[in-house]
């Protein structure tokens, strides 16, 4: 029997310790090179943000962009809520403009009313107190506090027509020498006596020198005629001119203290019918 080994069959070549650990590394590597492929391969895939050229700005990311959309709404709410709210101003203003205007319109009528209301009852005073006098005293002094009062004036005189003359027969501030009597007919006085009318200084044009002193000349009627005239002078200091109410007060003295003296003759003579 020989000593050298056997052969082994053809095709299968003997298996060598070394060999298998080649083969094992080999595998080992491959897998490893699969495994690196794959990896790379996953991260080509993802993108990869562009380095942006020197000069100009990055390029926004998603969250700068919500960012910016989100500040963009709430702008354009506050911008929104601002036009309201002017608009609502301006609403607001023109609503106080209007009330504004109505107060002043409230209040000035209620001036003029309680104007009006001032005058109706001091001419219902006065003409109380023209036929509340039991005597002709009685009326004189009524006549005084309605001149003195009412008209402004502390300068007046009383006159009754006896023919074609006008005589003073009681007056209050006047120099009664100077201004004792008066043609019918002639200046201020005497042509209201004749006419009935009343004369107001200024409203016709400017009076003539011998009425420059007088301020008005109420013809005092009884019925149709004419028996008498107060002439009023120069007014208080606070009362510049004569207004529509003085002119009411004049209508009422030109009836109601015609009347009144009528009905009460001085003493010694009866009323005339």
């Amino acid at each position: 029997m020989s000593g050298k080994p056997p052969i082994p069959p053809a095709g299968k070549p003997a298996a060598s310790p070394d060999l298998d650990a080649v083969n094992s590394r080999l595998r080992n590597l491959v897998s490893s090179l699969r495994d690196e492929q794959a990896r790379l391969e996953a991260r080509s895939m993802t993108p990869v943000p562009s380095r942006p050229q020197p000069g100009q700005p990055a390029a926004p990311s998603a969250t700068q962009n919500f960012a910016e959309r989100r500040l963009a709404t709430e702008l354009e709410a506050a911008r929104e809520e601002a036009r309201e709210a002017r608009a609502e101003r301006d609403r607001l203003k023109a609503r106080l403009d209007e009330l504004e205007a109505e107060h002043r319109r409230i209040s000035d009528e209620y001036v003029a009313i309680l104007e009006q209301t001032t005058d109706v009852a001091r001419r219902y005073v006065a003409l109380e107190r023209l036929h509340g006098g039991l005597d002709r005293d009685g009326t004189l002094t009524a006549i005084h506090e309605v001149v003195v009062n009412l008209v402004g004036s502390e300068e007046y005189g009383l006159y009754e027509r006896r023919g074609d003359r006008l005589e003073l027969v009681h007056s209050f501030g006047l120099d009664r020498a100077r201004w004792s009597s008066f043609e019918v007919g002639k200046g201020a006085v005497g042509r209201a006596a004749r006419t009935g009318a009343i004369y107001v200084a200024g409203r016709e044009g400017p009076p003539a020198p011998e009425d420059a002193d007088l301020s008005a000349v109420v013809p005092l009627r009884a019925g149709d005629r004419v028996p008498g005239v107060l002439a009023i002078f120069r007014l208080l200091g606070h009362k510049p001119v004569l207004d529509e109410q003085d002119q009411a007060v004049f209508d009422l003295l030109a009836v109601h203290a015609g009347i009144a003296l009528h009905l009460r003759p001085a003493a010694g003579e009866g009323a005339k019918a």
